[in-house]
């Protein structure tokens, strides 16, 4: 079996508003050992899941940046953000992957 499969996962889901998160746990269930977490930065009164930015959730939830890989789409501001705060905290940025969303015409 391969590695990956032995290892912790996290997909922390960041969006605005809740109306804005098109995954939903129940879709992710066929993944084993996937720790789903939604994430709000403009979250109403109702929510009571995690607020603020992805990378803040990372380190709320002690998870161990050193030993990761981290794959990362959004914006170019929102990458280069992550991308500082985590490797600041001991990810190898060699192990930081990313797909920038991009305006088109």
């Amino acid at each position: 079996m391969p590695k990956i499969f032995n290892q912790k996962k996290w997909f922390i889901y960041g969006a605005r508003f809740e109306q804005d998160l098109s995954l939903k746990p129940i879709e992710l269930g066929a993944i084993p050992d996937l720790n789903f977490i939604p994430v709000l930065s403009r979250p109403s009164d109702q929510w009571t899941g995690e607020k603020g930015y992805v990378q803040e959730v990372v380190f709320r939830k002690n998870i161990d940046v050193k030993n990761s890989q981290v794959y990362a789409c959004g914006s170019s501001a929102i990458l280069a953000s992550a991308k500082e705060m985590l490797v600041q905290n001991g990810l190898d940025p060699k192990r930081f992957f990313s797909d920038a969303f991009v305006a088109t015409n």
